[in-house]
């Protein structure tokens, strides 16, 4: 059975005469309420399935992860699934994950070395004496956490921030014309300009973690270098045998240095999410102050978390976000066929309109009705995203 969706404005090109470029999340949430909260789109030659129900996002994207959790080929960096050194897809992908874990269950053990707490302290007297330029100081204060933790010093954060969004940009629909007509990445240079843009921000990236990864490296030979991911890695090497992570030094660069920028971009957009929203509905700025009869007038700290259940419960209610997947094979859903060649996108906007229940943890028990105040005005979502 085939899935339902819009007809393509354009064969091959797909739909785009009634979707709001600018504000594409409410064209799709359209189409989501008008089949169900789950059709298809002919995107640039490509069929796209559109998620827009959280039931069928978890049966998905979550019960069905084996499959649904490989990487879409993009047309700014052709063969991303197979050979790119930024991405080190396949079996290498598997390697990328164990450091990951490896790196980040040490950060969550050790309070992440109190990097957090520290930056913390500089990022609020920047909001407090520029409130305006919340947005850029949110991702910058994720940054130098950021490369606290990669290489041991913040003073790279600006050069990772600019790399990490000059990197999403060019993922994306609006950036590399090549990302939308893949066809012209055969064309040179001179007739397509971004490819030189894309290759450009390569080489300067190579050149940046590259540098960092040798500045740490002489660090931990001398003997004064905290824990971070470079110190991670080299640990593992002088051990050697399986407990090694990398067996090629170039990898290890690349990970760390992509770690770093993944780290970036979703923790920022989520806090600078939460910011918003909290501008939006300013009485729940007065709802999540109970960490003032908490932690007094010292800064709140992550071990207070577990003493703060309604702060936890408007974070939980605000940052929820999905990545969009493809299918590694074939399968088969309540009836329609997904071959392996399609991508599946989930769409936040429409979730709460169609939200089956979120588990509390044990620790939250002083919050009576969480849901019916949170989940319960249907309009919250869509407030936050007009």
């Amino acid at each position: 059975m085939s899935i339902p969706g819009p007809r393509s404005t354009l064969p091959y090109i797909g739909r785009f005469h009634d979707v709001d470029r600018n504000n594409p999340s409410r064209s799709m949430k359209k189409l989501s309420d008008q089949y169900g909260g789950l059709f298809s789109m002919t995107l640039s030659g490509e069929t796209h399935i559109w998620v827009g129900r959280s039931d069928i996002a978890f049966d998905l994207l979550c019960k069905n992860a084996a499959i649904c959790s490989g990487r879409a080929d993009l047309g700014a960096y052709p063969g991303v699934t197979k050979d790119s050194g930024t991405f080190l897809y396949l079996e290498n992908l598997v390697r990328q994950r164990k450091f990951t874990h490896t790196v980040i269950l040490r950060n969550v053990t050790s309070n992440f070395s109190g990097y957090i707490t520290l930056e913390a302290k500089r990022y609020f007297y920047n909001l407090l004496a520029r409130p305006s330029d919340f947005h850029y100081e949110s991702y910058l204060f994720c940054a130098r956490v950021t490369a606290r933790l990669s290489y041991g010093s913040p003073g790279s954060a600006e050069a990772h921030l600019r790399n990490s969004r000059e990197f999403i940009h060019q993922l994306s629909p609006s950036g590399p014309i090549t990302n939308m007509i893949p066809a012209l990445g055969y064309l040179p240079e001179w007739l397509v300009p971004s490819k030189r843009e894309v290759r450009v921000r390569q080489r300067r990236e190579a050149k940046l973690w590259i540098g960092l990864y040798k500045k740490a490296e002489q660090t931990y030979e001398e003997g004064g270098a905290p824990f971070t991911y470079v110190s991670a890695y080299l640990d593992s090497k002088r051990e050697g045998g399986k407990n090694q992570l990398f067996d090629d030094e170039m990898e290890a660069i690349y990970t760390i240095g992509m770690v770093g920028t993944v780290a970036i971009v979703t923790i920022a957009g989520a806090l600078t999410l939460f910011i918003m929203a909290m501008i939006l509905h300013p009485e729940w700025q007065d709802k999540v102050r109970e960490i003032d009869a908490e932690s007094g007038d010292r800064l709140v700290e992550l071990s207070d978390a577990p003493r703060l259940p309604t702060l936890w419960v408007a974070i939980k209610e605000y940052l929820r976000w999905k990545p969009t997947v493809p299918l590694e094979e074939d399968y088969s859903y309540d009836g329609y066929h997904f071959p392996n060649t399609l991508l599946f996108t989930s769409l936040t906007l429409p979730f709460p309109a169609n939200q089956t229940g979120i588990k509390m943890p044990r620790v939250i028990t002083r919050v009576d009705g969480w849901a019916k105040s949170l989940l319960g005005p249907r309009d919250l979502w869509r407030n936050i995203f007009d």
